[in-house]
């Protein structure tokens, strides 16, 4: 769950995010990552509401306890690797 907002506006948002990263051999820097963020089937929520269900992007939101990202329609799918 991930809360955000825009600047300079009072009203924030709730909504599902997953972040995956791989190290190198050394953790001393990334060789790649994923970064999954909203669901185009279940859209945002206000904070206001997510102060009132806590629970909605939680256990019964994934069809068992894996909470298996694949699961999801994602808005957004960002990857990236270093490169090096």
């Amino acid at each position: 769950m991930i809360i955000w907002g825009v600047e300079n506006h009072t009203e924030q948002w709730a909504e599902p995010f997953y972040f995956d990263i791989t190290l190198n051999e050394s953790f001393t820097d990334f060789t790649k990552y994923t970064l999954l963020f909203g669901d185009l089937d279940h859209p945002e929520i206000t904070y206001g509401e997510y102060t009132v269900n806590r629970n909605l992007w939680g256990q019964d939101y994934y069809s068992n306890d894996n909470w298996d990202p694949s699961e999801q329609n994602w808005r957004y799918i960002i990857n990236g690797s270093n490169g090096s």
